[in-house]
């Protein structure tokens, strides 16, 4: 990682060791906000929003079932409907948000898990496991808050850090232990918009302590846009894009990432109170360095989802 390093950040001879990338970050981050700070009390944000939110975003659940039996005794028939084999697919999600909004600045805590597996029955004693969505995502961050976009309805800007900590509930194949990943980045973002919920732009260095006695740095540049929008009343439109690219890291050739994309598209109709029904599209494409066709999973669905809001911040009326 020395040697890595100081291809971007050459080494000072009174230092006798190199700065790691999450240290540049989160000085370059600290230095950004120190100056982002406004000196004069009047500032240009929303202030009716301050306080706690608490918002169990949603928690949703996509299982579907097919069950065959006695096929093979109907193999030469006309009806495909006996071909196959008996299969589970279940999916789960849930994904929690704790913001905590000051008159200055915004603490942004979420908490995302989602788990996802087919079973394929080969016979009553043979099955077939294939996990296909796992990952445990923790973030926490400081925003500051400068400027507020009140002709053009968007929302706030201004820069933030961020840490993240992501793993996963079962190891992944071939492998003898769970994925760990911690994340620093530092950017600028625009935010609580009337149709942009998020957009930001940064930087960030990422270790992957997935296996202790290899560990794996990277650094990378990284975007994304969260967009909500209500159609109409009890229907909503949500999307999610988000793109990582890294720049340099220390992976060996076989499993070098050059870039990833995530993308999310989903309608929520309300059916009753906080429960709601939604088709959505899930779309993951991964791009080795040094393999020359990227690998996708695309996932479409209609999955049954729980949301409300525990805590609201917004609307009170000033010093309560």
């Amino acid at each position: 990682m020395k040697k890595i390093l100081s291809n971007i950040f050459p080494t000072s001879p009174t230092i006798s060791r190199p700065t790691t990338s999450f240290t540049k970050l989160l000085t370059l981050a600290c230095v950004c906000v120190a100056h982002a700070s406004p000196i004069d009390k009047k500032l240009d944000v929303d202030i009716d929003r301050e306080g706690w939110l608490i918002d169990l975003s949603r928690a949703s659940i996509n299982f579907s079932s097919t069950t065959i039996t006695n096929q093979d005794n109907y193999t030469h028939f006309t009806n495909s409907r006996l071909s196959g084999n008996s299969q589970l697919i279940m999916q789960f999600y849930g994904y929690m948000l704790a913001d905590y909004y000051s008159k200055r600045f915004v603490f942004f805590n979420s908490l995302l898990a989602e788990y996802g597996e087919t079973m394929v029955f080969l016979s009553p004693q043979r099955r077939l496991r294939n996990k296909t969505l796992d990952r445990i995502l923790f973030s926490t961050g400081y925003t500051q808050r400068i400027w507020k976009l009140e002709k053009i309805g968007w929302g706030e800007i201004g820069p933030y850090a961020q840490l993240s900590l992501q793993s996963e509930f079962t190891p992944s194949l071939n492998l003898p232990y769970r994925k760990k990943f911690f994340r620093f980045a530092a950017g600028i973002r625009l935010f609580d918009g009337k149709y942009i919920e998020n957009l930001k732009l940064n930087l960030f260095g990422e270790e992957d302590f997935s296996d202790i006695h290899n560990l794996i740095e990277s650094m990378g540049v990284e975007t994304g846009l969260v967009l909500k929008h209500t159609l109409r009343e009890g229907v909503q439109f949500n999307s999610l894009l988000n793109y990582r690219h890294y720049i340099i890291n220390n992976y060996p050739d076989f499993r070098n990432p050059e870039h990833e994309l995530e993308y999310n598209l989903r309608l929520d109709t309300t059916l009753w109170s906080s429960f709601s029904i939604s088709p959505f599209i899930s779309f993951y494409l991964l791009k080795g360095r040094y393999i020359d066709k990227p690998a996708s999973n695309l996932f479409v669905g209609v999955s049954l989802g729980y949301g409300k809001i525990l805590k609201d911040n917004k609307g009170k009326p000033k010093g309560s």
